[in-house]
């Protein structure tokens, strides 16, 4: 189901949301790409219900099961990494190919406190794809994660994710055109669209100008 926005308030000192309204599609990797503390994380907190709105609507995230990948890997850390997964999905093939997928049936039996930052990014990753979620949030996900490492976790993620509806958040081109079907560049406080493009019609040069563009 496509998510629909309109008109919505998110207010803190200031209004970090201020009638922003846009429409997401039903499936596709959709990239929120935009300076730190523009209001990105904000925006898809109140998506997921993670932050009561001051105002405004969202029309197509009822009954719908959102997995999330925070900034912060936020695993368990006494139980290993495969039970991070088995915790929220007791099918241990499935959580087995996850992690491979990763890179990570090395390491699967060890705990958060012995994986680097990287590794436990990509534990957290594999985790909510492992809930299986309808819809699949991902707040900077590969921070942390070495330049090597990083593509072909993308690449893993692009083909868990297929045929569901993935926002995800980065201040980082190449990992949005990378990553993404469409990307949405955007500015603020107040949270504010400057461009919708999809990737195939886009490069790095007009991402970096319109990032760059001062109103």
């Amino acid at each position: 189901m496509a998510i629909e926005i309109k008109k919505l308030v998110k207010k803190y000192d200031t209004n970090v949301l201020d009638d922003f309204s846009f429409s997401f599609p039903d499936k596709g990797v959709v990239c929120l790409l935009g300076k730190s503390g523009c209001g990105k994380t904000t925006l898809i907190n109140c998506i997921a219900g993670l932050e009561k709105t001051d105002g405004g609507s969202i029309e197509g995230t009822q009954n719908s099961k959102i997995s999330f990948v925070f900034q912060e890997d936020r695993l368990i850390p006494w139980i290993s990494a495969k039970r991070n997964l088995l915790v929220v999905n007791d099918d241990e093939t499935l959580c087995n190919d996850i992690l491979d997928k990763m890179g990570l049936s090395e390491h699967s039996s060890k705990l958060p406190e012995e994986l680097s930052g990287g590794m436990r990014q990509r534990v957290a990753i594999a985790r909510a794809v492992a809930y299986g979620g309808d819809m699949i949030f991902l707040d900077e996900p590969f921070k942390g994660i070495d330049v090597k490492t990083k593509s072909a976790v993308i690449d893993a993620v692009k083909d868990l994710v297929k045929d569901k509806l993935c926002i995800f958040i980065t201040h980082d081109l190449e990992e949005a055109m990378l990553l993404s079907d469409v990307i949405v560049i955007l500015d603020g406080p107040p949270l504010k669209v400057k461009a919708v493009t999809e990737k195939e019609k886009t490069d790095m040069a007009y991402l970096l100008s319109v990032m760059n563009e001062t109103n």
